[in-house]
Order: C-alpha cells, then structure tokens, then sequence
C-alpha cells in the first residue's frame, strides 16, 4: 500500500495530494492516517516541499469535507435521516453515526467542527449537520481550514520524521501499512454486512 501511495504522489505531485485528501474526506473508509504521513515521507525525500504539500493537502480536505456541508445545507435533516437510515452504511456514514454527530454539534456548534477534523470517524461526519443547521459558511470554512491544517500538518511531520529512510518503509513499515488498510478495509465490510442485516431484520 505505502508503495502505491508513493508511487501515486511522485507521479502526479500535489495534484496527486490534492485529489487523495479529496477521496479521503468524500469517503470516509479512506484512512488520512496511512495517507498524510507517507506525504511527509515524500517531503523528506526531497520530492515535494512541506508548505505546498500541506497547501494541496489542506485544500482537498477543505473541499472534501464542503461537499458534506453542502449536501447538509440542500438537504432536510428528515430526508438526510431517512436515506442514511436506508443507505448509509454503504458509505460508512450511519443514521446513528449523524445523529452523534449531530448532537456533538449541537452541543458545541464551532469547537465541534475545529476539533472534529481532528477526530478520526467524525472528520467527515461533523460537516453535514454544520450544513443542515445552516451554519455560516464564511464560520464553517475558516474553522475547517484551521482544524484541517493541524491535521494534515502533524500527520505529515510524524512521516517526515519516521519514513526519512525509504529502506525502512519498505522493509518494516509498508506490511505495517497494509495491515492498517486491512484492517479499515474488514471494518467497513463488517459495517456494510452488519447494516444489510440490520436492514433486512426490520
């Protein structure tokens, strides 16, 4: 997996970032943590430079997690519920997963959003009740773009500090890597399986 996520980034630069944060805030089941650190392992290879990596990374994950405020801000939280409740856990976003964090906004409205694009599972999550309660977008896009930042910047230092020796990547963390990815990979389908029975019980 490190080696196609590699491979990828030296292929096609920081628009190869740009598009794999965009994926990665779409589609929740995509792990920023595997992702972002191999980023930083290109930085210290000297492929890529650390503010414009973190630039191209930012600006997909803004988009990425826009996309949700936007379906939020279209769409009623009633028909929201009802096609989660339907079809959610096709995209690992359930009716339960909205309504935490739902209520998680509810309670905290802007440190919810700066904070929850630092929470694995909820980074995605937390855009769309900001759009259903109409949150203003100016105030949604500012605390995205800082907590976003944060983020991607932390991730991509722990690989820039870690993964400087490629023969090390390859030899011990790439297996680690995969595991990971598999083991994302067998949590979805279990959720995806566990929701279609679910659904077909009631």
């Amino acid at each position: 997996m490190s080696t196609w996520i590699t491979a990828f980034i030296t292929t096609y630069g920081y628009g190869g970032v740009f598009l794999l944060m965009v994926a990665e805030n779409i589609f929740p089941p995509i792990p920023s943590e595997v992702v972002l650190p191999f980023i930083g392992q290109a930085v210290a290879a000297g492929e890529m430079n650390f503010g414009l990596a973190l630039f191209a990374a930012t600006v997909g994950s803004l988009i990425g997690t826009t996309a949700w405020f936007m379906i939020g801000r279209l769409v009623s939280v009633e028909r929201l519920t009802l096609f989660l409740r339907s079809y959610g856990g096709y995209i690992a976003i359930t009716e339960r997963d909205f309504k935490k964090a739902t209520t998680l906004f509810t309670k905290f409205k802007v440190p919810a959003v700066f904070f929850g694009r630092m929470i694995p599972g909820v980074r995605s999550v937390i855009s769309i009740p900001a759009g259903s309660v109409r949150m203003s977008p100016r105030v949604f896009l500012w605390y995205s773009l800082l907590g976003s930042a944060i983020w991607n910047a932390t991730l991509m230092t722990i690989g820039y500090l870690l993964l400087r020796d490629f023969t090390l990547v390859a030899a011990y963390i790439n297996p680690i890597t995969n595991g990971i990815v598999i083991c994302f990979v067998l949590v979805y389908l279990l959720q995806v399986l566990r929701f279609i029975f679910t659904k077909n019980r009631v």
